[in-house]
């Protein structure tokens, strides 16, 4: 048979991760029981330090399966930036984006993920890869033209001036004014 998953988390262990994250114990002993079953000989082997790989990770919860912005997502969340999770990296991301995460910490990573040349600001280019992302680049994604005229207004709408870009704190602005953003952008695991 084989140790319980919990038995290898010490009561020390599930309280750290429990004061750096806004999950309780139960929660905490819910999600290691989800990165166990991922790879459950790898984790048993060596708990903490094990780096189990981002698309087992995804393809295994029902919630990022489907997610297009799974690689932001590896490439935010990865301690090691190798595309692996460890079971902390792991508790990070969900732990910013429950419910129980303030909205500012979850639009901090939200900005994060959406600065896809990751250098801290959302230009032109960055929204563009974003609306892209939001529909899937298909046939019936908006063409060019549309998509820049929705970056613009976007930019508009952010009140940035010349620039043409949005750093983090202007997100956090942005993000204060969209009432849906605190209930939509959370991911219940």
């Amino acid at each position: 048979m084989g140790a319980k998953p919990t038995t290898l988390l010490s009561l020390e262990d599930i309280d750290e991760c429990c004061e750096l994250t806004y999950f309780s114990r139960r929660d905490i002993i819910r999600l290691f029981d989800r990165f166990y079953r991922i790879n459950p000989n790898a984790v048993k082997a060596n708990p903490f330090g094990v780096r189990l790989p981002a698309a087992d990770i995804f393809a295994s919860i029902e919630e990022l399966k489907c997610n297009p912005f799974r690689q932001r997502l590896a490439f935010v969340f990865s301690s090691k930036q190798d595309d692996c999770f460890s079971f902390d990296d792991f508790v990070d991301l969900a732990s910013a984006f429950c419910e129980k995460a303030p909205a500012s910490v979850r639009a901090s990573f939200a900005f994060r993920i959406y600065d896809f040349d990751n250098d801290g600001l959302l230009t032109a280019s960055d929204l563009g890869r974003l609306i892209d992302f939001l529909t899937c680049a298909s046939e019936n994604s908006p063409k060019l033209l549309e998509r820049d005229e929705v970056v613009g207004y976007i930019l508009e709408e952010a009140g940035v001036e010349g620039n043409r870009s949005i750093n983090e704190a202007e997100f956090q602005l942005v993000v204060k004014k969209l009432p849906d953003f605190a209930t939509s952008f959370k991911l219940i695991m």
